[in-house]
């Protein structure tokens, strides 16, 4: 699934010898629009398009079958046992054969009376599959429990729906949908955690969808990752936090007070992506936009490597070009896309290794199965590097 494991670690278990960077293949799957993160399971990628969703063969980079959502297909898939899961950019939620792309069941979200109809009740996040329940929120503020195998909705939990309560002036605070749910949701230890656009981190028991507890961290588009016990998370105020499985605050870290940036109090720090976790560290990216006027802006970005256990920096990287992506880590070796196309290969130490130029900005997560790297890009192509 999305970012490998229910704890959304986006750390890769792989065999063989990693990618070095060279082209293996590239196949156009969707033309003129972008793809959701491939997900690769026995020798197949899934991945969703602007109107289907495409199996495609990881060898032979042939199209298995297609399944057409009519339109706006959502983020990445799923696959638990022989079926894909898949939202659209609509309301409705799929369950597909992974042989032979036929729909298994399908599941309508309602819809609801909020300030942005088009978009009340959209799914624009990942499913999570665990003991045969699947999981899903969408922009209407619903977490969504219903049994992978029939379709049936198990619960549904609601979140406080707030518009965001800001901390800062750096903070993004244009989001369409008070306490939508936009991120993907985590699993650890029978616990459910997931994030809003209300602000709130929220914490809920995996069987019944009763809240455990819920924290206020300002404005967060980042999915939360869980490794031992502890949740880790960005915001859009640039804090990174380390929470227990008790909702109790371990430990925060400023990117401000890790790097020697000159701001201007109009300017914007923020974390958009996912924190990785491996090797007791977890990594993460950062950003300074910083306002020049009206119609000009410019950002700094860096790649950050932090403690897991007290949130000591370890290092930090400047980056030519903002990620775009969120960074994987397999076998020492960080993995992620920049608004420039370009794929990079960073060792734990922060040397870069290689780099790969694709030919459009790069939205999808680089996946690393059996020795190759596969991710997509804005104009609809499928990448696979050896």
């Amino acid at each position: 699934m999305y970012r490998e494991n229910l704890e959304r670690t986006g750390s890769y278990n792989t065999n063989g010898q990693l990618p070095v960077g060279q082209l293996d293949w590239k196949t156009e799957l969707d033309s003129y629009h972008a793809l959701s993160s491939p997900i690769v399971s026995q020798g197949m990628i899934f991945a969703n398009g602007a109107g289907a969703l495409y199996a495609v063969d990881a060898n032979s980079r042939k199209i298995k079958w297609v399944f057409n959502q009519q339109k706006y297909a959502g983020r990445a898939p799923a696959i638990s046992n022989g079926i894909v899961y898949a939202g659209k950019y609509g309301n409705t939620f799929f369950a597909v054969d992974a042989k032979n792309g036929k729909e298994k069941w399908k599941f309508e979200t309602e819809n609801m009376a909020v300030s942005s109809p088009a978009m009340s009740n959209m799914i624009v996040s990942s499913p999570a599959i665990s003991n045969g329940i699947v999981y899903i929120g969408d922009l209407a503020g619903y977490l969504y429990a219903f049994d992978a195998g029939t379709g049936k909705e198990k619960w549904k939990f609601k979140t406080n729906g707030l518009e965001q309560p800001l901390k800062s002036p750096t903070a993004a605070s244009n989001y369409e949908m008070p306490g939508g749910i936009a991120t993907e949701v985590a699993i650890s230890n029978r616990s459910i955690y997931f994030t809003s656009l209300d602000g709130y981190l929220y914490a809920l028991e995996d069987d019944t969808g009763n809240e455990k507890w819920e924290l206020n961290f300002g404005t967060i588009l980042s999915s939360p990752s869980v490794l031992n016990g502890t949740i880790y998370v960005g915001s859009n105020d640039g804090d990174v936090f380390a929470i227990d499985e008790n909702g109790k605050l371990k430990w925060e870290i400023k990117i401000q007070d890790l790097t020697s940036v000159s701001l201007k109090s109009v300017d914007r720090i923020s974390i958009d992506q996912n924190v990785a976790i491996a090797n007791d560290a977890i990594y993460f990216t950062g950003s300074f936009t910083h306002y020049l006027n009206d119609d000009n802006q410019q950002s700094d970005c860096y790649l950050y490597a932090v403690e897991s256990t007290a949130g000591h920096t370890i290092w930090k990287l400047h980056l030519s070009s903002c990620a775009s992506t969120d960074t994987t880590v397999v076998n020492n070796v960080l993995y992620f896309g920049d608004e420039d196309g370009t794929v990079h290969a960073i060792d734990t130490t922060s040397k870069e290794l290689w780099n790969f130029k694709a030919d459009s900005t790069i939205y999808s997560e680089v996946v690393i199965s059996n020795g190759k790297a596969y991710f997509s890009t804005k104009d609809g192509y499928l990448y696979s590097l050896r």
